[in-house]
């Protein structure tokens, strides 16, 4: 058991029935957290993410990384994994910055993302 996180696309007129799952994380708690923040409910609900969302997550990833600075910090929960920035949280941060590029460059006009968590 623990945080499974899914960024999915709606490409023009798909419904979230149909979409693709375009990127997983599994424990990257700074991330979850970046998504919910706010939120009473972070469990199995869906939250729409705009493009702009995604450009400044892998920006403040990016920056992170180069200036070796956490900006996102760790995100408590009973199955979250560490609390700690560690190897781990840089892990995920890295891989959070090459797969949100991948999806950036692939976006095209009309399409829709969605963050959904499972824990």
């Amino acid at each position: 058991m623990g945080l499974d996180m899914y960024l999915y696309r709606l490409r023009d007129g798909q419904d979230r029935d149909d979409s693709d799952e375009i990127v997983y994380w599994r424990k990257a708690n700074a991330i979850h957290g970046y998504f919910t923040e706010g939120s009473e409910e972070d469990n199995c609900v869906d939250f729409p993410v705009t493009v702009d969302q995604l450009e400044y997550l892998v920006e403040t990833c990016a920056e992170s990384i180069m200036n070796k600075e956490p900006l996102l910090r760790p995100y408590e929960g009973m199955f979250f994994g560490s609390n700690f920035v560690d190897d781990w949280y840089w892990n995920s941060i890295k891989e959070t910055l090459e797969d949100l590029s991948k999806v950036l460059n692939d976006h095209k006009e009309g399409d829709k993302y969605v963050y959904s968590a499972w824990y």
